[in-house]
């Protein structure tokens, strides 16, 4: 990668992780693992699937653990959200509706932003190695293409057919002490 005058050769990764996020924590320790034995530095995009309320039975990975796990081990990854509030930082917002199948998950209109059925998640992040890059631009989120993202809109929808919102970031390599 190319910042300015400067260079850095990276492990520049991506990742979709499974329904449950249980499977972001062991890819991401694979390519700390892989990036740690080059000797470089890494910068990751990932759909992890972390949510945002805790599963009692740890079906699922909680944005915290999450969180956790990034500054363990060896190579502790960083993320561009900004600040510690990760209601902030949900990247879904969608649920099933009566027309569709599986009447057991359909959610009401007026519930959607509450219903344990609906996927209202801080899903998607963009890690970075600490030890070598900082952010100059914290994450932002856009939900209809247009560079905007606006609060409590479901999607996809017909002119935005993602159902995670585009997450983008600036960062840099970290100035010389």
């Amino acid at each position: 990668l190319r910042f300015g005058d400067a260079q850095q050769n990276v492990v520049l990764a991506s990742f979709h992780g499974d329904t449950a996020g249980l499977a972001s924590t062991p890819v991401v320790n694979a390519v700390r693992k892989a990036a740690g034995a080059a000797g470089l530095p890494i910068v990751m995009g990932l759909d992890a699937n972390t949510h945002q309320h805790k599963d009692p039975k740890g079906s699922t990975k909680h944005v915290d653990e999450f969180l956790l796990d990034l500054q363990s081990g060896d190579g502790p990854l960083r993320h561009t959200w900004a600040g510690d509030d990760t209601s902030r930082w949900l990247t879904t917002f969608n649920a099933r509706t009566f027309l569709q199948p599986q009447l057991n998950k359909a959610v009401r209109y007026e519930e959607r932003a509450t219903s344990k059925h609906s996927d209202c998640n801080p899903k998607d992040f963009i890690l970075f190695s600490e030890s070598c890059f900082e952010v100059q631009d914290h994450a932002v989120k856009d939900n209809t293409g247009r560079l905007e993202y606006i609060e409590g809109m479901d999607f996809p929808t017909l002119t935005f057919p993602s159902d995670h919102a585009i997450v983008s970031s600036t960062v840099r390599l970290q100035s010389s002490p």
